[in-house]
């Protein structure tokens, strides 16, 4: 799997204070993606269904992951959960500014 420009730089945004500035993991994503154009929000969206699908393995998400430069530390069991709520708040994001 091709590792693309936008999942890097939303990984880039994950530093070693994020879990400093967030409460948790999750609860700053949104942040993130205040800085994104909603082109960006459409690419990341369509990059996260592709990491999800049934024939990428755990062990290639968590390297998808590791490729992003994130600064949090995820195991192989805790990636499809990080990967889904990541993809579920990108999802989230994108009807709450076409509504608009």
């Amino acid at each position: 799997m091709e590792i693309t420009d936008i999942w890097i730089r939303f990984g880039e945004h994950i530093h070693q204070d994020f879990l400093i500035d967030f409460p948790d993991f999750f609860s700053g994503i949104p942040d993130i993606l205040r800085n994104c154009s909603a082109e960006q929000k459409q690419e990341l969206q369509l990059f996260l269904k592709e990491l999800m699908s049934a024939n990428i393995s755990s062990d290639e998400r968590l390297e998808a992951w590791l490729a992003s430069e994130a600064n949090i530390f995820v195991t192989t069991d805790q990636i499809d959960a990080f990967i889904q709520e990541i993809a579920k708040t990108v999802e989230k994001d994108l009807k709450s500014h076409s509504t608009r």
